[in-house]
């Protein structure tokens, strides 16, 4: 009977010690279920450096003195192109990934470059997944994988600039300084790095080199990136290193770009839209316009934007897809403006040049600008001149323009570009003096604020 008592204690007390070794057991062990990983934590604050893109089986390597970046923030991407910063945003559901629309800078960079930078745009506009491996990134997209290594913008930056530092290239410099605009207007030198490419216009001075007029170069040059270059500057400072070859051209009026008499002035947006119903620009805003070679760009009234141009010898002009930050200002009249602005331009067919006034046309109206120094002194040179003078202009056949504010002060513009103000007509003597005027005021832009 005690043998018996001493077995059952024993089975018993075996059995507590299993259950108590079990209790102890890391829960799940022994399971083939692996603990879901963050990976929306994984994405955001990380850097990284874009090393192949392309097909699986051949995928291409990126070329060599570029680094092509990618940043996540919370719930956005920004990082270099290559030639261009971009910015936009990401969203990710576990191992799905895809970006919304990318903005990006218009600097523009040799071809090679351009079409790497193209390319790699256009891939991100198509990556659906994603794999996340130690410190290697893999973006899947429409045609192939992006293969990235976790690393910083600096980083990168740092390393593209040793080897630039050491790399020496060759350029041509064209025979005739252009008219360009940075941050006031200025003359830049036309440069290419082969003679099979059109000119573009260089930012900034080759260190070393003495430019004279009338000869064509080739030079041998060395290029650094420039941390933070000046607004009308350019991002690189290039060395001279020898002058391979000058000879002299002729110059002629055909070397300058299509429409380089827009170049070299800020223009500002006074009046937009119908041809019968011109809207003023809102007080306190400030429409731009600069024309950079076969670009564009300027102050939308809260956002900056830039965009392509096409400007041909028969005064017919195109506007690209325009593209700007995205800056929300709290005046929505502002936004509703910058967005009737931007939509206007894309419209625009052809522009006509009168001194120091620049009418884009649309099919249906107009936009009308000036150039910035006559819009900054208009308000100090006007003479003021009571209505009856006022009136002796109209009927003079001067007077190209009639604006009238809220305070129904009265702007005429004169052909001369010269401007008059009167004070406090009604608007109805306004529109009968233009009426009984007849022929000669048949022409005239009215608008009001």
């Amino acid at each position: 009977m005690k043998f018996q008592n001493k077995f059952v204690n024993l089975l018993i007390m075996n059995f507590i010690l299993l259950l108590a070794l079990a209790a102890c057991s890391p829960a799940g062990s022994g399971s083939d279920v692996e603990p879901e990983v963050d990976s929306v934590t994984a994405l955001e604050g990380s850097s990284w450096v874009l090393n192949e893109f392309g097909p699986e089986e051949g995928p291409t390597a990126v070329l060599p003195d570029t680094a092509i970046t990618l940043t996540f923030t919370d719930g956005g991407i920004n990082g270099s192109a290559g030639c261009n910063s971009y910015f936009g945003e990401f969203t990710q559901s576990g191992s799905s990934l895809t970006f919304g629309a990318i903005g990006s800078t218009k600097m523009a960079c040799p071809d090679p470059l351009m079409q790497q930078e193209n390319e790699y745009l256009a891939a991100l506009d198509t990556v659906s997944r994603f794999t996340l491996e130690g410190d290697q990134l893999t973006l899947e997209y429409e045609d192939g994988r992006l293969i990235f290594t976790e690393g910083t913008v600096e980083e990168a930056n740092d390393e593209a600039e040793m080897d630039e530092e050491e790399t020496i290239k060759t350029i041509f410099v064209g025979p005739e300084l252009v008219d360009c605009v940075g941050v006031a207007p200025q003359e830049c030198l036309q440069v290419r790095e082969s003679e099979d490419e059109e000119w573009s216009l260089f930012y900034g001075q080759i260190i070393g080199f003495e430019y004279e007029p009338g000869y064509e170069y080739e030079l041998r040059v060395t290029e650094t990136e420039v941390d933070n270059p000046a607004a009308d500057a350019s991002s690189l400072e290039v060395t001279l290193v020898e002058v391979v070859s000058q000879t002299a051209v002729p110059t002629t009026p055909e070397s300058r770009p299509e429409g380089s008499e827009l170049q070299g002035t800020s223009w500002v947006l006074t009046t937009f839209g119908p041809t019968d119903s011109q809207t003023a620009v809102l007080p306190d805003t400030e429409l731009t316009l600069n024309f950079d070679g076969d670009q564009i760009n300027g102050l939308a009234g809260c956002n900056s934007y830039f965009a392509e141009v096409t400007i041909n010898e028969d005064g017919t002009l195109s506007v690209g897809l325009a593209g700007s930050t995205l800056m929300a200002c709290m005046n929505e009249d502002v936004m509703q403006q910058e967005s009737d602005f931007l939509a206007a331009l894309g419209e625009v067919t052809s522009y006509t040049l009168s001194g120091n006034r620049l009418t884009l046309h649309t099919e249906n109206g107009s936009l009308e600008f000036v150039a910035a120094t006559m819009h900054e002194t208009g308000e100090e040179d006007a003479e003021v001149v009571d209505w009856e003078t006022a009136v002796s202009l109209l009927n003079s056949g001067e007077v190209v323009e009639i604006f009238q504010t809220h305070s129904l002060d009265v702007t005429l513009t004169l052909a001369d570009d010269r401007t008059i103000k009167t004070v406090e007509p009604a608007i109805d003597d306004i529109f009968q003096a233009i009426e009984d005027c007849g022929e000669p005021c048949r022409d005239i832009l009215m608008a009001t604020e």
